[in-house]
């Protein structure tokens, strides 16, 4: 595995970290603090995030092509 391709599963791994990390977050507000506001915020985030990562000069099929997932 190449040098880019290595670089391309550390950005990969990374989106997925933050969205499930937010996620959780979101998910304690809602279900566990019943804190709608704040838990509509991280919704917010989250998407934000997945925005962010699809407005990026990296090619989403890129990257994801780049994933060892065996």
């Amino acid at each position: 595995m190449g040098y880019k391709a290595s670089i391309l599963r550390i950005i990969d791994s990374n989106i997925n970290r933050a969205k499930e990390g937010t996620r959780v977050c979101e998910d304690i507000m809602r279900f566990a603090l019943n804190d709608k506001s704040n838990s509509i915020k991280l919704k917010r985030i989250r998407h934000n995030i997945t925005s962010a990562a699809k407005a990026s000069p990296l090619k989403t099929f890129e990257i994801i092509k780049n994933r060892d997932s065996t």
